[in-house]
């Protein structure tokens, strides 16, 4: 018993000895070797091999794929983590490489610059993989280089240097890649998984650099090799697309006929969208309809509708059904699940097909839908929005002149007309409530009902609530009815960020009306305009839009017809007089530009036999003249005015202004030549006038960078500068002196400029300059700054008086704010009373 007992104990000490010894990383021996291989192997790389794949696999399900462009070959998102918060993120990727610094750590065995442990060269491969993926490419390198310096004859060499190309694919240095994978293929010494891996992203990198061509023998060569089902499915997608780009639709065919070959072997998302890239190159587009509606009618397809509603649309649009690309566009948006792209198709399409059609009020709103989709840095969002931006009058003015027609057109009828219209009016809103009321009674019905007394029908029993149509309709009505339009978010019940708010600080006022009122003709009859005044504006605000519209449709769109349309329209209200000339003239472009000769020829006489001192008709007599004009002088024109204006002569400039935009009409310089009348005016004339000016160009110049800039102006700075209130004295700390002079006496000015610049040089203990300050054609002011009380400039006004070079000047103290007043609104009058 007693040598059992030692032998055990015996037995321990020696096994912990040799654990002990084989612990040591200094120690070039079998058992140190063997027991640091076995426990980076079956431990540290087992448990990170283990989370990397675990996270590849997550990855995988949680990457989508954009199967409308071209596909990466490699499902992976590699846009960088922000900066600050990347290390405080703890990812599946970043366990995984702790593996494997745990096990450099605790089991490389660097042993006289020789690494001794056989399957460090693995755990340097982990690590590498583990920042890759965690989108920390520099340090993934690092881990490669290691390898490829410290362990050149590892098994795992090929495959680092592919892996190294992967890196540089993600760096942008794709040509690099594209030299070094090449050599590394023609070296003949790549086993076939590796050889695949490296043609896979030579190809992405011949992609990344506008090589497709050169790109398809590597795709072809890596699907062969390939036999796996999933990866050879996108690997034929991909290749497919690129046949596409080529217009090889035989070629790409065949690849979709294979993924579609596999069935239920490979993920829906590429059987399904294998069906869509075949149905766009085949010859028949009813059959491709056919086979598509047969894959809607799948229920397994569910998930995918959104994407073969938008197929259907598509080829419709190619049937040129437009009617029918609209409805199933719309279903599409109904459809779809999770797919932002999709849906900025949707919305893009909707409103092109809206654009062509001249529906720009739909294509606006479409517009805005589409741009809610993009990123606003990008270049498609700029060019949307900027034609968005286009459409934005058209839908103001066209609003105004739908709302403000249908109002006359009340008001031109006589009572009897009024009367027959508004009880049909009446009889229609009377059947809409009968239609609402028993809709209500069938929602009551459905919530009192017992579901558990009901006797289900035989195609709906035992059926859930969500799956039921008919509950799912009226729980919809119900929920708008109740709580409106509202978005999926959080706290929905609190949000005020619904449909139906037009404006988040408009004011909502319920009023209540008198049911029988509204089924009263009375009561509409007697809210229609009765004052002229009214009427009058209504129809100035209406001819206005219309000549704006006749404007935007001709420029912007050059839609002739169209503008042709609105103009006459105008022309046909009895329009105020300075609208008639430019409208003729724009209805004589348009015939020119429609290639309608003989009708120009008629407006242009019309023009010059009813309205020849108009300056259209002098360009219709002499266009040569002007023509040259316009386009040898316009920006020397605009030079020779900005000198006067720079030159303080501005009413000198202002009537260039007024001869030039003559001469120069239809030019686009003309709305900086308003802008610096506009400038100049506000120089001689003040704020009255300036904003006159503003208003006329923000109106007639609206598109124009000087129209949003005079817009800007009117709204957001002139209302700061309205007030024409002088300021107490003793409110302000800055006063000035000032000192009128004739704007005739030029040689007096500049003399007493001298005379004070002496006087104020001679007082030392004051910091004080002085300045000529332009107020009108008639005054300028000699300006003494720097004071800082009303008492003090007084005494300092007196003391100068005393000299006599200054003796007898007209003066006065003024603060500066109200010396600010008097140069914005021109009211030295009012001041000095």
């Amino acid at each position: 018993m007693f040598n059992k007992i030692r032998f055990k104990y015996t037995l321990i000490t020696i096994i912990t000895a040799l654990v002990l010894i084989g612990c040591s990383k200094k120690k070039d021996k079998f058992l140190n070797k063997n027991f640091h291989s076995i426990t980076t192997k079956y431990n540290y790389l087992y448990n990170g091999n283990l989370l990397l794949d675990n996270a590849l696999e997550s990855l995988n399900d949680q990457e989508k794929d954009n199967f409308w462009e071209l596909l990466p070959l490699e499902k992976y998102n590699s846009e960088e983590i922000d900066k600050e918060s990347k290390n405080d993120i703890q990812t599946p990727f970043s366990q995984a490489e702790e593996k494997a610094v745990l096990a450099i750590q605790k089991h490389s065995m660097n042993i006289n610059g020789k690494e001794e442990n056989p399957i460090m060269d693995e755990a340097y491969l982990l690590l590498g993989k583990s920042r890759y993926y965690d989108k920390r490419f520099i340090p993934s390198l690092e881990a490669f280089n290691y390898i490829l310096f410290k362990y050149p004859t590892s098994q795992y060499i090929n495959h680092v240097k592919i892996w190294k190309e992967k890196i540089n694919i993600r760096l942008g240095q794709s040509e690099t890649a594209i030299v070094n994978l090449k050599e590394l293929i023609l070296d003949n010494k790549l086993e076939n998984q590796d050889l695949a891996e490296a043609n896979i992203y030579l190809a992405q990198a011949y992609i990344n650099t506008r090589s497709q061509d050169s790109a398809t023998p590597c795709l072809k060569t890596a699907r062969q090799l390939i036999s796996e089902k999933p990866l050879r499915a996108r690997y034929n997608y991909i290749l497919g697309q690129l046949y596409d780009d080529f217009k090889y639709k035989d070629s790409a065919n065949t690849l979709y006929n294979e993924n579609i070959s596999y069935k239920r072997k490979i993920p829906r998302e590429f059987l399904i969208h294998s069906h869509i890239r075949r149905t766009t190159n085949t010859d028949s587009i009813n059959n491709s309809i056919i086979e598509l509606q047969e894959l809607v009618e799948n229920i397994e397809n569910k998930p995918f509708l959104g994407s073969l509603f938008h197929q259907i649309a598509l080829l419709s649009l190619r049937q040129q059904k437009d009617s029918v690309a609209i409805k199933f566009f719309n279903r599409s948006l109904e459809s779809i699940v999770n797919d932002e792209y999709l849906e900025r198709v949707n919305y893009q399409k909707l409103a092109e097909i809206n654009f062509d059609n001249n529906e720009y009020l739909s294509a606006g709103l479409y517009y805005d839908s589409t741009l809610t989709k993009l990123e606003k840095k990008t270049k498609l969002y700029r060019q949307i929005k900027r034609k968005r931006d286009n459409l934005k009058d058209v839908i103001l003015y066209e609003n105004i002149t739908k709302h403000n027609d249908s109002i006359l057109a009340l008001v031109n009828m006589n009572n009897v007309d009024r009367e027959e219209y508004f009880k049909s009016y009446i009889e229609k809103l009377k059947r809409k409530e009968e239609k609402l009321k028993q809709e209500e009674e069938k929602e009551k019905d459905f919530g009192s009902q017992n579901i558990f007394d009901q006797q289900p029908k035989a195609y709906d029993e035992a059926v859930f609530y969500f799956y039921n149509p008919s509950a799912v309709a009226y729980g919809k009505s119900a929920f708008t009815k109740k709580w409106g339009k509202r978005k999926l978010v959080n706290n929905w019940r609190w949000s005020i960020q619904f449909d139906d708010l037009k404006n988040k600080n408009e004011k909502i006022v319920s009023l209540e009306i008198p049911q029988d009122s509204i089924y009263s003709a009375d009561y509409y009859i007697n809210r229609i305009p009765k004052s002229s005044i009214t009427i009058d504006s209504l129809k100035l605000i209406t001819n206005d839009a219309y000549y704006k519209l006749g404007a935007i449709y001709k420029d912007q769109f050059k839609e002739f017809e169209i503008s042709n349309q609105k103009l006459t329209i105008l022309l046909s209200n009895n329009p105020e007089t300075f609208l008639i000339p430019p409208a003729k003239y724009s209805i004589y472009k348009n015939y020119i530009s429609l290639g309608e000769e003989m009708k120009a020829a008629e407006i242009k006489e019309d023009i010059i036999i009813n309205y020849p001192t108009s300056k259209y008709a002098e360009f219709l007599l002499n266009p040569e003249t002007v023509l040259l004009d316009t386009e040898n002088n316009s920006m020397e024109i605009y030079n020779t005015i900005y000198d006067e204006y720079n030159n303080q002569n501005y009413l000198d400039a202002i009537a260039l202004c007024n001869t030039n935009i003559k001469k120069l009409y239809e030019s686009p310089i003309i709305p900086k030549i308003e802008m610096l009348k506009a400038v100049s005016i506000a120089k001689e004339f003040g704020y009255k006038r300036y904003m006159e000016q503003l208003n006329f160009i923000k109106l007639n110049y609206s598109n124009s960078i000087e129209g949003k800039e005079a817009e800007f102006i009117t709204k957001n700075v002139l209302p700061i500068l309205s007030s024409t209130v002088f300021l107490d004295n003793d409110k302000s700390n800055n006063f000035k002196i000032l000192y009128q002079f004739s704007k005739t006496s030029e040689a007096d000015t500049e003399n007493f400029v001298t005379i004070i610049n002496e006087a104020i040089n001679e007082i030392e203990y004051l910091e004080l300059n002085t300045s000529r300050d332009y107020y009108n054609n008639i005054v300028t002011f000699v300006v003494l700054h720097g004071l800082k009380s009303y008492d003090g400039a007084m005494g300092l006004a007196e003391m100068l008086n005393k000299k006599p070079d200054i003796n007898n000047k007209r003066h006065f103290v003024v603060s500066s704010e109200n010396y600010k007043t008097i140069q914005i609104h021109k009211n030295l009058e009012e001041y000095l009373k």
